[in-house]
């Protein structure tokens, strides 16, 4: 479970790094 949990964190991170980024580039 703990090591499924380290997997997740940073994929999750990657997520909404990627979703945020977009987003930025639709605004501007």
């Amino acid at each position: 479970m703990s090591a499924l949990y380290i997997t997740e964190i940073p994929k999750n991170r990657f997520l909404t790094h990627t979703r945020t980024h977009k987003h930025t580039k639709l605004t501007s």
